[in-house]
């Protein structure tokens, strides 16, 4: 069975950069993910 786990959060930033999740879990292989994130004004 898989689950997929959503986070919705604000955040304010003055420059882009990237976004990074990093998962290490105890029983199982770690993973991460990462996501580009601009800033438009």
């Amino acid at each position: 069975m898989f689950s997929y786990p959503k986070a919705v959060f604000t955040i304010a930033l003055d420059e882009g950069g990237t976004l990074r999740a990093i998962a290490e879990p105890t029983h199982s292989a770690a993973w991460e993910s990462s996501k580009k994130i601009a800033v438009t004004r």
